[in-house]
């Protein structure tokens, strides 16, 4: 399957790559894996009209045989430690009829080449603990869960809502 896919670095001003964006953002929201709700209305004009001038992005598009079948939402940050750029996997979906296809590992190829063409430390990413699937492709890609010291545990991700 993979023999036919192509990733395309979304340019959000182009109307058929944003709609093909918005569509698959809006499966992995739906899925229970991003929350299980689809997103508001509203929220496609925003995206469209914010996520365009959001200059540290990189948002990958697979499409099979010109279907769009994967997404990809990247953004550079810093890591001191290292002082260079890092590329944070913020969303990640497969659309469901394209999934057990090698779509995600393509596409997490894709990703670390394009990091390391930039120079980049390191990918990040976060993972649902439930979501037994992605975490087995991360681990197998080479991700790991982040530790300084064994003796001191994991580091594990929180946030704080703020609106």
């Amino acid at each position: 399957m993979t023999d036919n896919i192509h990733f395309v670095q979304a340019d959000l001003s182009d109307s058929k790559q944003f709609e093909d964006f918005w569509s698959l953002l809006n499966e992995y929201a739906s899925d229970i894996m991003g929350g299980g709700a689809a997103l508001p209305i509203e929220r496609k004009e925003q995206l469209r009209m914010q996520l365009p001038e959001v200059r540290n992005s990189y948002i990958l598009i697979a499409y099979i045989n010109d279907q769009p079948a994967g997404l990809a939402n990247c953004f550079t940050s810093f890591s001191t430690f290292n002082a260079a750029p890092l590329l944070n996997i913020h969303d990640f979906v497969v659309k469901e009829s394209f999934r057990n296809k090698g779509i995600a590992l393509a596409m997490l190829n894709q990703i670390e080449k394009y990091a390391r063409e930039k120079k980049y430390c390191k990918l990040t990413l976060e993972v649902l603990e439930g979501n037994k699937r992605a975490r087995h492709l991360y681990n197998t890609f080479g991700f790991s869960s982040y530790e300084l010291d064994p003796m001191l545990g994991k580091a594990i991700f929180l946030d704080k809502k703020l609106k």
